[in-house]
Formats: C-alpha cells, sequence, structure tokens
C-alpha cells in the first residue's frame, strides 16, 4: 500500500486536497448563506433537493430512508459518475460524491492569465468563496508574499475585497471580480 500510494496518489496529493477543499469551501458557503436547504441545493445537477426528498443520481434505484439518522455527505477527487453510498445497513448512512471541482477552470485560468497572468487569474478564480491567504497559496501553488502581492493589485482593481475579523483574514471576488471570470469562463466555453 505504502508503493502505491508513493506512486499513484503522492505525486497528485495537491490536487486531490485542492478539489476536496474546494468543495468543502463551496459547500460550506451554501450552508451559511441559504442553511440546509441551501446546501442541499448546491449538490444540482447531480442531487435534487424537494423537501423532504433528496434525489440522487445513483447506479441502482433504491430508496434510503434515514429514520431520524443523520446523512454524512463525503466528496471524492475520485469519483467521476453518480454518488455512491455504503451499503451496510447498520453503519450511519454515508453518501460519497464526485467532488464539485469546476472542470472548466484551466480553460478560464488561461483567458484570464492572458489578461493579467496566470498567478493571478487563479488567485481570482479560488476566491469564489471566502478564502485566507494561506489556503490561496496551498491552492495555486506560491509562496505567501506572493498571494499577498497578487492579492494588493486584485483589491487596488475592485475585483477582491478583503474583510478582517479578529486575527481571521478573508479574501473573495468582488461583483466585478466574478463578472470579469465569468466572462472569461464564458468566452473560454
Amino acid at each position: 500500500m505504502r508503493d502505491y500510494h508513493r506512486i499513484a496518489i503522492a505525486p497528485h496529493w495537491n490536487a486531490i486536497r485542492n478539489t476536496v477543499e474546494a468543495d468543502r469551501a463551496i459547500r460550506a458557503r451554501a450552508l451559511l448563506d441559504g442553511g440546509v436547504h441551501g446546501l442541499l441545493h448546491s449538490y444540482r445537477p447531480l442531487m435534487r433537493w424537494a423537501p423532504p426528498v433528496l434525489h440522487v443520481r445513483y447506479s441502482v434505484d433504491q430508496t434510503l430512508h434515514l429514520k431520524g439518522r443523520g446523512l454524512l455527505l463525503a466528496p471524492s477527487h475520485f469519483g467521476q459518475g453518480p454518488a455512491n453510498s455504503l451499503a451496510d445497513p447498520a453503519l450511519p448512512p454515508v453518501l460519497v460524491y464526485p467532488a464539485g471541482y469546476d472542470r472548466a477552470a484551466p480553460v478560464t485560468v488561461r483567458a484570464l492569465g492572458r489578461l493579467m497572468g496566470g498567478t493571478r487569474a487563479s488567485i481570482l478564480i479560488a476566491t469564489e468563496t471566502a478564502t485566507t491567504s494561506g489556503e490561496l497559496a496551498r491552492r495555486v501553488g506560491v509562496s505567501a508574499a506572493t498571494v499577498s502581492h497578487h492579492l494588493s493589485a486584485l483589491r487596488a482593481a475592485g475585483l477582491l475585497s478583503t474583510l478582517q475579523r479578529g486575527e481571521l483574514i478573508l479574501h473573495t471576488r468582488t461583483s466585478t471580480g466574478s463578472a470579469l471570470v465569468n466572462a472569461a469562463h464564458t468566452a473560454g466555453a
């Protein structure tokens, strides 16, 4: 197993971690903005929330009644198809789904990169949800000093805003920044 991990997983660990972290950030933002309903609606088109039923594209036709039990939603970097649940009904219900990363992001990075540089474009795209400088440095794969430099430029251009609450500092795109990313995404699609 160690050899397999070293060969097949370790070289891709940053991408795997980034995919799951990005999905977690999307789900956390949906939960903060819309509560449980917002969270469950954020899984479209893979899942459709029609209270009190969560309809899931699944490989077999089945109905799972929670009977008051919670449901653990687990993102998987390796999931490509429909969601899957654990088969043992004696265990707590778990639904494993493909982590929701944007497969079109490289096209958008290239399109914006021609305008503002690849690193700055990657940072702007990564700030779709509120993100710390450290998270940005890990996602984009650059130093904290480089992130800080680009954040200042994006803030000065009105594409990004920064909010500080005590020691927590979060960066997120402004509506102008989102419009620019969406325009690049549409143009590159």
